[in-house]
């Protein structure tokens, strides 16, 4: 998944990167979640469907519960993640928007 991040979107994955207080994870565990985030003002999350596909129906949460939630979620799965790195994307650097 994240070759295809990589891949498909090099200039947005590393302006994602280079974004202060963003981290990007690549768990090595199955699980549902494709995509996961975690503010100080929402939770969202975008899953497969049963078919394996990505669902197009993201989830928004507002609530403090949801918040707290969300960041207990966010430590359990970062415990057996990887964590991805601006130097991940070394053969990112040179790119420019009318590349893509």
């Amino acid at each position: 998944m994240a070759e295809r991040l990589f891949n498909d979107f090099p200039i947005e994955t590393k302006i994602l990167m280079e974004t202060e207080n963003t981290k990007l994870f690549v768990c090595s565990r199955k699980v549902n979640l494709s995509v996961f985030m975690v503010t100080n003002r929402f939770m969202a999350i975008l899953f497969f469907q049963n078919s394996g596909k990505l669902s197009s129906q993201l989830i928004i949460c507002f609530g403090d519960g949801a918040l707290h939630w969300g960041k207990e979620l966010y430590r359990y799965y970062e415990e057996f993640s990887e964590s991805l790195r601006s130097r991940d994307l070394k053969d990112c650097g040179n790119l420019k928007p009318a590349e893509v």
